[in-house]
């Protein structure tokens, strides 16, 4: 039985333009600061869209039985009907709100299939949380208790109003729960609001990581701890420079580098506190850097120790819109990771589900079922296999 899946993440409608050139030739590096350019567009299209709402809708296409949790607002009698259609996303924990609208994404796409967003966040920019629907979530959670075939739950916090993703993550910390974390376009929010370092700190940096280990009897909680607590992480490449820019500012180390020896430290000194019991729930963490038309690039974390490896993209038959490609990825992970598949497989799964993703234009209009996706992994596997005996 798959495990689970809760889904938390923004529904949004999406306004796609294409700009035919890349972004590079319009800006100049070195005058970033005062920029002011228009980008000319060709094609303009109004699609369904959303992080949240991307992720189940290939949930949907794999058969993988889903709840989106995330808030609605009175424009959203389209999106309503397209849901009903997906006969494996459960509308449970649905919030509607008639008093705005629905979160809505300007997304410009260049030549090489770069985007920069403009996210207007609607509805979502009320705060709301886990905590609020806590024993309809319980429920779900006690599930493993009665059925010993429900593995655990997995909750996916993907992109939304940074505010509730960590109020969500701090629900699952506290009640020990599986999450992945995906903050996309919300990285740099979180890193400048939520990071233990709001600003230079004057000590150095094995003092700041003392001075950070010493929360751990707070009750505040920090970016640090929601990446230490994750047993995935998703980012894309610009949001990796961000976070490895954060940590060798404050610690002098890259992301994969201090969850590895928080780990070691937790695991030595910090056994009983209630923050290093989360981070050792999941002696493991998995921190996945997708690098566009370059691949993916996985990090496994342990304790003290870090070993990569890289996934080319599984080529697409046509090239026509990277807008989703990202979640349709998470949601072939999610396929592996449910039916507890080898981490390798995982990560294959989503490439394979990204490549779809991007034959077509928007994040809701590619088809396909779990039984191609899965006899996809099975030949690529095999080719592995042959060009190894080669």
């Amino acid at each position: 039985m798959n495990k689970p899946i809760i889904i938390h993440g923004s529904i949004a409608y999406d306004t796609i333009l294409n700009h035919p050139d890349p972004f590079s030739k319009s800006l100049n590096n070195k005058h970033l600061d005062k920029i002011n350019v228009a980008f000319g567009v060709v094609e303009k299209r109004e699609e369904l869209g959303g992080t949240g709402g991307n992720i189940a809708y290939n949930c949907n296409l794999l058969d993988l039985d889903c709840f989106l949790f995330t808030k609605t607002g009175k424009d959203s009698e389209l999106y309503m009907q397209h849901l009903n259609q997906l006969n494996h996303v459960s509308q449970k924990f649905l919030i509607s709100d008639s008093s705005t609208d629905c979160a809505h994404a300007y997304l410009i796409s260049d030549l090489n299939k770069q985007q920069i967003i403009a996210f207007y966040p609607g509805t979502l920019i009320q705060e709301y949380s886990f905590f609020e629907q806590e024993k309809e979530l319980k429920k779900l959670i006690n599930l493993k208790e009665k059925f010993p075939e429900v593995d655990d739950i997995i909750f996916h916090l993907a992109p939304e109003n940074p505010y509730n993703t960590m109020k969500n993550a701090e629900f699952c910390m506290i009640n020990k729960q599986l999450f992945f974390f995906d903050p996309g376009q919300s990285t740099p929010f979180m890193i400048n609001h939520f990071g233990y370092f709001q600003k230079e700190s004057g000590a150095n940096h094995q003092t700041n990581l003392l001075n950070y280990l010493s929360s751990h009897s707070q009750e505040k909680i920090y970016l640090e701890d929601v990446i230490l607590c994750s047993k995935a992480i998703f980012v894309n490449e610009y949001e990796m420079e961000l976070m490895n820019d954060y940590f060798q500012q404050h610690y002098g180390l890259t992301c994969s580098q201090f969850i590895a020896q928080i780990k070691e430290t937790c695991f030595d000194s910090f056994k009983n506190q209630e923050k290093s019991a989360a981070i050792l729930k999941h002696p493991e963490t998995f921190l996945i850097n997708t690098l566009g038309s370059q691949g993916a690039l996985l990090s496994s974390i342990r304790i003290n120790e870090i070993e990569e490896e890289f996934f080319p993209v599984v080529k697409a038959k046509e090239i026509v819109d990277s807008t989703g490609c990202g979640d349709a990825f998470r949601a072939g992970f999610l396929l592996g990771f449910s039916q507890n598949k080898d981490i390798k497989d995982c990560m294959q799964l989503g490439s394979i589900m990204g490549s779809l993703a991007i034959e077509s234009f928007g994040g809701q209009n590619h088809h396909t079922n779990k039984q191609q996706v899965l006899l996809k992994l099975t030949e690529i596997n095999v080719q592995k296999m042959q060009r190894k005996i080669k």
